[in-house]
């Protein structure tokens, strides 16, 4: 009897078991044992009844588990049960399910949407007509308020946020084309989450995924636009967090002698005391999202503006406590 034949009658005969034994299972499965044995088909037809017909609760997130191991360990099985899989995790993230379900559902659709690049068929039938659905089922997830709270310290949701980002930064710049209706609801959710927080500061993790994935959003721009949307990115970063800096850097002076350039659509900064703090976890993430947008990689030559960020950063690094003129220190 093959070890596969074994783990479905002991270790996955129930549902309670497969919920018990998952783990167990994950490490037992190799690439040898998927490709030698006889039992592809009971195999599958199993992940696909715990992800279909649950009837305990944690079911469903064994199935995606198990789903998500044989797609990483068996291209042939990932090709074959695809769209299947597809159809089953995509709902999940429309429904109130829990967080470990949904993010294994979550590592799970990216893994399918991203591991078969040479196949135009597949991408045609299975990765085309779904995948900006899967995209924009992201987006409403982190738009949620409960999924964008910035707790202190790493919880559920957070984690959820900081995979939905990195999984969008994945897939735009695999697919960057079927991500171009949905430029500007990227633009406005990766900013959400680089304005800056208070009293909480913004969490670093978060900050790093919104910035990584406004960092490839000038992907889909194509090889023509890609770099002046990338420049127009670079630019505004670097006016808004001289804003900031400004803010920081003039805390005494009258409001009416703040810098009003025009960089990203963030919102205002308070004309109160509360504007010291917010402005300082505003101008990390915006220093963030400028060495996210310089790590980037492009396509093409694109045009660097040197002079301005050298600016930028002697402005940065001549702020001193002991100025009278710059009472803030960064």
């Amino acid at each position: 009897m093959q070890l596969l034949d074994v783990i479905l009658q002991r270790q996955l005969a129930s549902d309670e078991a497969a919920v018990v034994n998952v783990l167990n299972v994950l490490s037992l499965i190799t690439p040898s044992v998927l490709s030698s044995s006889t039992s592809q088909r009971l195999w599958i037809a199993r992940i696909n009844t715990l992800l279909e017909r649950p009837k305990h609760y944690g079911a469903r997130w064994a199935g995606l588990c198990l789903a998500h191991r044989t797609a990483l360990l068996n291209r042939e099985l990932l090709v074959g049960s695809a769209q299947t899989w597809i159809s089953f995790a995509l709902p999940l993230l429309s429904r109130d399910e829990p967080i470990p379900t949904m993010v294994s559902a979550i590592h799970l659709l990216v893994l399918l949407y991203t591991s078969v690049k040479d196949m135009p068929e597949f991408h045609r039938q299975v990765i085309a007509p779904t995948l900006q659905k899967f995209s924009i089922a992201l987006l409403q997830l982190v738009e949620k308020p409960e999924s964008t709270q910035r707790a202190q310290g790493m919880c559920w949701l957070n984690i959820l946020c900081i995979l939905i980002m990195q999984s969008l930064c994945v897939l735009i710049h695999e697919h960057p084309t079927l991500h171009i209706a949905l430029q500007g609801r990227l633009h406005s959710v990766t900013l959400a989450h680089l304005s800056g927080t208070f009293p909480s500061i913004s969490d670093p993790s978060l900050v790093q995924a919104a910035a990584d994935v406004h960092s490839v959003l000038h992907l889909t721009g194509g090889k023509v636009r890609a770099a002046a949307v990338w420049r127009k990115s670079v630019d505004s970063a670097v006016t808004s967090a001289g804003i900031c800096l400004h803010e920081l850097t003039s805390a005494s002076r009258p409001t009416s002698s703040r810098n009003h350039d025009v960089g990203f659509d963030l919102p205002p900064l308070p004309c109160d005391e509360f504007s010291i703090p917010l402005a300082m976890d505003r101008l990390k993430c915006l220093v963030t999202l400028l060495i996210a947008l310089l790590r980037c990689p492009a396509s093409r030559p694109i045009t660097v503006p040197v002079g301005s960020l050298v600016k930028f950063a002697i402005q940065m690094i001549s702020v001193s406590s002991n100025a009278p003129e710059n009472p803030v220190c960064l």
